[in-house]
C-alpha cells in the first residue's frame, strides 16, 4: 500500500514539475512588433526581443518559441508557429519544434542572476491562429536543463501581442501590404520599421538583413524572388492603414539590440515610393538603398604617430553611396581645413580599412568627413594627436593653476605660450630637462603651450581654471 502511494506521489509531482501550463510570467517584451502576415503561402518571420527572468543562474535551457492566443493560456499548448532560431552563424528554422531533436530547439545560457535577453523569432503557417484579426501572444517552452534534459518544464507567455494582418489590396483595419528593401545593413542584423522618426513607439515590423543563411518555404513570393539570400535586402508588412507612412527605418544589432543607424522621411515618402496607407497586398513597396541606405558605419578611428607623421587609421562594417572620406586637421579644434581625400569603396557588407599618412608631428585635431555620391555628408568623432606625449614631454597639471611644471627626455632649449589670436604671452630660456613656470600673469582661458627641445618644436593645447 505505501508503495502504490509512494508511486502515485512520484507520478503526481513529475507531471506538477515537468508539465507546466502557458502562463504570462518570467517572460518581458522589450522590443515587440505591432503587426505580422498570415497565410500558409505568405508567411513572415515574426521577430521579437524579450527577457527571461527567475531561472537557474548560469544554466544552459534547451527553448523553442510559438504564438499563442489567450485561449491557450493555462493549458499545456503553447500556441503555433515555426520557430525560427537567430543564433550565431546561419540560423535555424525547424518545421517540427522539438526540446529532443537537434535542429528543432536552440539552446540559451541564464546569466549569474537566473536572467536572459535576446531576439527571438517564429513563422506563421496556415493554423487558425493566424487568421487576420486575431492577436497572438509571443510564447517559449524550455526544458528542465539537466533535471530532465529534453523535457518540456516551463510554457511561459509574453505581456504583449501582435496584431494578425491578411495581405491584401484593399483598405482595412486587418489588412497589410508587403514592404521590402535594399540596404548596406549588415547581415543576420535586424531592420526595425516605426511610423514616428524618433522611434518612440513600438515598431510596425521587424525584419532581418539577408542573407541569414536559413530557407523558409512557402514564404510570401515576393520575398523568395528579391530578399531571400540577397545581401543587405530584408522585407516585412505593414498595415494598409497608416495614416502617416513609415517614418523611421533603422537597424539594431543582433547580438545585443543596440542601435547601429537608420534613416527617416518626414513624409512617409523614401524616394518616390509613398508608405501611407499602402494597397499594394503582396507586391513589395520597393524602398531603394539610396533612399534607406542604413548607410555607412564606421566602427573605428584611431591617430598613432609614424615617421614624424600622424597616421590616421579607420574602418567601415557597412557602406552604401559612400564617395570618401575627407581628412581634416585643427589646431584650436574649432576651425578645421581639409588636408587630404581618401576614396570609398562605394557599396559594402563587409569590414573595410582605410589609413593616411599627414605630414605633420605637431599637436593637433583630427576629423573624418563621410561624402556620399549624392553629396550628403556626415562627421566622424574628433581626435586629439598629442605631439608631447610622441616627443617624450610631459606637461602637468593640465588644466593647470599658477604654475605648469614639464620633464622631457631631451633637454628643452625654449618654452612658450600663445593666446588663441596667436599673441606670444609668456617664454622662458630653460636649457634643461625639467622646467616649471610661473603662470600666475595668466588670465583664466585657453592656451597653446609651444616647447622647442632643439630638434622639433611641439604644441599642445592647455586650459588656466
Amino acid at each position: 500500500m505505501k508503495k502504490t502511494i509512494l508511486i502515485l506521489i512520484v507520478s503526481f509531482l513529475s507531471n506538477f514539475l515537468f508539465a507546466q501550463n502557458l502562463v504570462q510570467s518570467n517572460f518581458i517584451g522589450q522590443v515587440i512588433p505591432q503587426y505580422m502576415g498570415s497565410g500558409s503561402s505568405s508567411r513572415l518571420p515574426v521577430i521579437f526581443r524579450a527577457s527571461l527572468t527567475g531561472l537557474a543562474p548560469n544554466t544552459t535551457y534547451r527553448y523553442f518559441c510559438n504564438l499563442a492566443l489567450r485561449t491557450d493560456f493555462g493549458t499545456t499548448n503553447s500556441g503555433a508557429g515555426n520557430p525560427l532560431f537567430l543564433r550565431n552563424g546561419n540560423f535555424g528554422y525547424s518545421t517540427g519544434a522539438s526540446l529532443t531533436t537537434n535542429g528543432n530547439f536552440d539552446s540559451l545560457v541564464t546569466d549569474g542572476s537566473g536572467n536572459y535577453t535576446g531576439w527571438f523569432a517564429v513563422v506563421n503557417t496556415g493554423n487558425s491562429r493566424f487568421t487576420a484579426g486575431n492577436y497572438v501572444f509571443p510564447s517559449i517552452v524550455l526544458d528542465s536543463a539537466g533535471i530532465k534534459r529534453g523535457v518540456a518544464n516551463s510554457r511561459f507567455c509574453l505581456n504583449d501581442s501582435i496584431a494578425v494582418l491578411g495581405f491584401a489590396t484593399t483598405t482595412g483595419s486587418t489588412n497589410g501590404s508587403f514592404i521590402r528593401g535594399l540596404s548596406g545593413g549588415t547581415p543576420k542584423n535586424l531592420v526595425l520599421l516605426f511610423a514616428d522618426t524618433a522611434s518612440n513607439n513600438k515598431p510596425l515590423s521587424i525584419a532581418i538583413i539577408e542573407s541569414m543563411g536559413a530557407t523558409i518555404a512557402s514564404i510570401v513570393p515576393d520575398y523568395t524572388t528579391n530578399v531571400q539570400a540577397v545581401t543587405g535586402a530584408w522585407g516585412a508588412i505593414i498595415p494598409n492603414i497608416l495614416p502617416n507612412g513609415v517614418k523611421r527605418i533603422e537597424q539594431r544589432l543582433l547580438s545585443n539590440g543596440s542601435y547601429v543607424n537608420g534613416s527617416k522621411s518626414i513624409d512617409g515618402i523614401w524616394g518616390s515610393v509613398s508608405t501611407l496607407s499602402p494597397t499594394n497586398g503582396l507586391t513589395g513597396l520597393v524602398i531603394n538603398a539610396s533612399a534607406a541606405p542604413l548607410p555607412v558605419k564606421l566602427v573605428s578611428f584611431s591617430i598613432n604617430h609614424k615617421n614624424e607623421n600622424s597616421l590616421l587609421t579607420w574602418a567601415t562594417s557597412s557602406e552604401v553611396n559612400n564617395k570618401g572620406f575627407e581628412v581634416e586637421r585643427s589646431i584650436d579644434g574649432k576651425n578645421f581645413s581639409i588636408v587630404g581625400f581618401v576614396k570609398g569603396f562605394g557599396n559594402s557588407n563587409r569590414m573595410v580599412n582605410y589609413s593616411f599618412t599627414d605630414k605633420n608631428n605637431q599637436t593637433a585635431y583630427y576629423r573624418l568627413k563621410q561624402v556620399d555620391f549624392d553629396g550628403k555628408f556626415d562627421y566622424s568623432k574628433t581626435l586629439l594627436f598629442n605631439s608631447l606625449e610622441i616627443e617624450g614631454i610631459e606637461l602637468s597639471p593640465n588644466p593647470f593653476g599658477n604654475t605648469i611644471t614639464l620633464a622631457s627626455e631631451k633637454q628643452i632649449t625654449k618654452i612658450e605660450i600663445i593666446d588663441m589670436t596667436g599673441k606670444v604671452k609668456l617664454m622662458e630660456v630653460v636649457n634643461s630637462n625639467k622646467a616649471e613656470i610661473n603662470t600666475s600673469e595668466l588670465n583664466n582661458g585657453v592656451y597653446f603651450i609651444r616647447v622647442n627641445n632643439g630638434e622639433t618644436i611641439v604644441t599642445k593645447r592647455i586650459v588656466k581654471n
